[in-house]
């Protein structure tokens, strides 16, 4: 009775050793962790991928630091045409498209009344008569625009007022960009046409 009873005993000692051995959970815990953290870490390197390259090239930024400088004037059947050259002062490039706009100011400072217009009724080079174009401007380098208006009162104007100082303000800027001494008299309420920037040399 004994051999039995020890030969029994045995082969559930053996069963249960082997069932233990099936049952190794540790290893598959650790293995079902781990993709998570290597997501985690792919994540994390493409966002900061991302955060670098969109600073890498940020573009040139609006030509708002530039000094201008009038050109010769010109007229004919009662039509003035001129041109204003502007200059990056900048350190930087810069970038600009479209038209400018202009003020006019009397002798005393105060501002006379001024009616911009896109674009030139006359022929004046196939620059200034195209459509806008975008200008990148080196530091010192420069570009251009016509102005045109009419020195021939209509209506009921008697005469044209004239300025003794204008500003310019170039395409995109937040606020007038130059001042410079420039005498004009628009008539039909102020009216000057302009044309797109373009760039010189």
């Amino acid at each position: 009775m004994n051999r039995p009873l020890t030969v029994l005993m045995a082969l559930v000692c053996a069963a249960v050793a082997s069932a233990g051995c099936s049952h190794t959970t540790g290893p598959r815990a650790t293995s079902n962790r781990t993709p998570p953290q290597t997501s985690t870490s792919q994540s994390s390197t493409a966002s900061t991928a991302s955060t670098t390259s969109g600073t890498v090239s940020p573009g040139a930024a609006i030509c708002s630091r530039v000094t201008a400088t009038p050109g010769q004037t010109q007229g004919a059947a009662g039509t003035i045409t001129g041109t204003i050259t502007t200059t990056n002062s900048g350190s930087t490039p810069c970038t600009m498209m479209g038209y400018p706009t202009m003020a006019m100011f009397y002798p005393a400072g105060g501002a006379l009344p001024v009616t911009m217009v896109n674009g030139l009724t006359v022929q004046i080079s196939a620059a200034a008569n195209a459509p806008p174009a975008l200008v990148t401007l080196a530091p010192s380098a420069q570009a251009e625009f016509t102005y045109q208006y009419s020195d021939v009162p209509s209506g009921s104007e008697t005469s044209c007022p004239s300025s003794t100082m204008v500003s310019v303000t170039t395409p995109g800027a937040p606020s007038e960009t130059a001042h410079f001494p420039l005498m004009l008299a628009p008539c039909e309420g102020g009216t000057i046409r302009v044309s797109p920037m373009y760039a010189l040399g």
